[in-house]
């Protein structure tokens, strides 16, 4: 099982120049949501696509849509990019 903290390092290493805003925690994976560093959200910022981390298995599936896991599947815990600093 792979910690949060890992998935996050494993994340970044994978996207340099993105910073996490947020990780939903479901049940079986995190799933991403990566900006642009320096980007802040607006309600113009396009957010559609996030890589996923199997809890299980540490693997990242990349490109998985946005929201596709949370069909029937509640967040566990919703962790903000404040709280991933303090980890």
């Amino acid at each position: 099982m792979i910690s949060l903290k890992d998935a996050c390092q494993k994340v970044l290493s994978n996207h340099p120049d993105e910073y996490i805003h947020i990780v939903n925690e479901y049940d079986g994976i995190y799933e991403f949501v990566l900006l642009k560093k320096g980007e802040r959200i607006t309600e113009t910022t396009g957010l559609l696509f996030a890589p996923i981390v199997n809890k299980q298995t540490g693997e990242i599936i990349e490109g998985f849509l946005l929201g596709e896991y949370t069909f029937g599947n509640e967040i566990l815990k919703q962790h903000t990019h404040s709280q991933l600093e303090r980890l």
